[in-house]
């Protein structure tokens, strides 16, 4: 498990007071998991989503997929 931290003055910052990712891969018999975890704190109740980050975890992770199936 990797856990990644934001640091004061970063752009996926604008708009929370806190934000850090988990990525953790289990292995499985036939495949891999990966769960991504995103921990964040807004500003107010009315603040964004962090959906282009979220986002980002995903094509990233198909990204990978598709990159493993076809050197498999």
């Amino acid at each position: 498990m990797e856990r990644f931290k934001f640091l004061e003055g970063t752009d996926a910052l604008i708009g929370f007071k806190s934000m850090s990712i988990v990525l953790q891969v289990i292995p499985k018999p036939d495949f891999d998991a990966v769960i991504w975890t995103l921990e964040f704190e807004r500003f107010d109740d009315h603040g964004p989503y962090p959906v282009e980050l979220m986002d980002f975890c995903v094509t990233s992770t198909r990204d990978v997929e598709a990159h493993h199936l076809t050197n498999a």
